[in-house]
């Protein structure tokens, strides 16, 4: 069977003026704005329009090109390794696209999705550009997700377990995952946080110390998935020497963790009286999770044709 591997992440800006196409993009985008056209239109405009003043410091702070760019492009090249085939590469909401990248592809193309649990938002996302985009004579295969599979479970465990070793005292994990507006879950029946829920409870099934899931990344004032990263930092501010972040639903580093977690959360967490805070890293290339997840990706059974 002649194949092409395709890996596909959200992507983000390379540079500055980037960013404001990566936002009108990502909002024109049925999955993440399920409305009409018209509605698509005007949200994008206004987002890609004044977001960008707020957001571009935090970018800079974590340096340009994105991280989310150059990683996925090295966890690409990792996977080849192990794979001995080429991994092309392309993004959602910025360039290199998925509908310039899949025409350059063979017949059968086998579609990664980078995110290990299933949202219309994104999984779902990627799925729909490919096989709207695919040519005619192309069939496309979609790597199950991977959200409950040992390989991802273990990597967190093993994560964990080498933190806890050197860490003293009366600890919380705070499992993070990125939000979805609850209209997502509700009209499509979106099982992205049960599917969150049950990788957190295979991660813990064997680590004795408090835990709690919460949500990160909401934007605007429609209602989110709860509880929130910061409710629950208030929430047990007195109660804990130390806090775990463990950013659950991202596969290498970006915006969320290198930012959001690093920067705003790490100081929230201080302000509130936590002594001491710690985040385990993204599996991004980590040689255990690169070398199983090649094993998964090679097997024909770990995806559907679509």
């Amino acid at each position: 069977m002649e194949k092409s591997y395709l890996l596909v992440s959200m992507g983000g800006p390379k540079k500055e003026e980037d960013l404001k196409v990566f936002l009108k993009n990502m909002f024109l985008d049925e999955h993440i704005i399920p409305y009409n056209i018209i509605i698509r239109k005007l949200l994008s405009f206004f987002i890609s329009t004044f977001r960008p003043k707020k957001v571009l410091p935090h970018y800079k702070k974590i340096g340009l090109p994105s991280p989310i760019i150059l990683q996925t492009y090295e966890q690409a090249k990792a996977l080849e390794k192990f794979l001995k085939k080429k991994i092309n590469v392309a993004f959602s909401y910025i360039d290199p696209y998925v509908k310039d990248v899949i025409k350059t592809l063979k017949k059968n193309i086998f579609l990664i999705p980078m995110y290990p649990h299933y949202s219309y938002s994104t999984f779902q996302a990627v799925v729909d550009d490919a096989k709207k985009h695919k040519l005619s004579f192309q069939n496309l295969y979609v790597i199950k997700p991977f959200y409950d599979k040992d390989f991802f479970i273990n990597y967190y465990q093993r994560k964990i377990k080498e933190l806890l070793k050197d860490i003293k005292g009366e600890s919380l994990i705070i499992f993070s995952a990125h939000s979805i507006p609850l209209y997502l879950v509700e009209k499509f029946k979106d099982p992205y946080p049960q599917q969150v829920e049950k990788s957190v409870y295979l991660i813990m099934k064997n680590i004795n110390i408090p835990y709690v899931l919460a949500y990160q990344s909401k934007l605007g004032p429609v209602k989110w998935l709860k509880p929130s990263v910061e409710e629950i930092l208030k929430k047990y501010k007195g109660k804990y020497k130390n806090i775990i972040f463990v950013p659950i639903s991202f596969l290498c580093e970006h915006l969320e963790t290198l930012y959001e977690i690093d920067k705003e959360y790490k100081e929230l967490a201080y302000s509130l009286g936590y002594k001491n805070i710690y985040r385990v890293p993204t599996p991004y290339i980590d040689k255990d999770f690169i070398e199983s997840f090649t094993k998964y990706i090679s097997e024909e059974k770990n995806y559907e044709k679509v």
